[in-house]
């Protein structure tokens, strides 16, 4: 504050005139450098810390991402094998559909392939529209 709005207010509060070149104003000068050169300290602290913090979120986000990146492509793999050992299982059921005498096996058995193939198709599909979506996201 200017010294002339303190002479003021001490003034309309207590009633006491004071000059610009009275000691307490000393004191009040010296709080002032003091206050100044401490919230000085604290404001370097206190950026020093914001800059570790961002740094650490960076370094969790970071890992984070290279995490999820390890899960999609651990499920993609999953999910690659299993359609691998279905396609398998499959051709080995149509083998025996085709060598099978009973027509309403063959039938069911078509229905059940055709829904098993849906399933796994639809599987694929989400995990496909995952891992896009998680790669936009947390980008290596």
């Amino acid at each position: 504050m200017e010294t002339q709005v303190l002479i003021q207010e001490i003034q309309k509060k207590h009633q006491i005139t004071l000059k610009p070149d009275d000691p307490v104003f000393v004191a009040v000068t010296l709080n002032d450098l003091l206050l100044s050169h401490y919230l000085e300290k604290f404001q370097a602290m206190l950026e020093a810390q914001n800059k570790l913090v961002v740094s650490d979120g960076i370094e969790r986000l970071n890992q984070a991402s290279a995490m999820g990146s390890e899960m999609i492509n651990r499920s993609l793999e999953a999910l690659s094998q299993t359609l691998d050992e279905n396609a398998f299982k499959l051709a080995n059921e149509h083998q025996l559909k085709i060598n099978g005498k009973n027509p309403q096996y063959k039938v069911w058995q078509e229905i059940i392939s055709s829904i098993d193939w849906g399933v796994y198709i639809i599987t694929a599909c989400i995990f496909f529209v995952l891992g896009i979506i998680f790669k936009t996201f947390f980008p290596n």
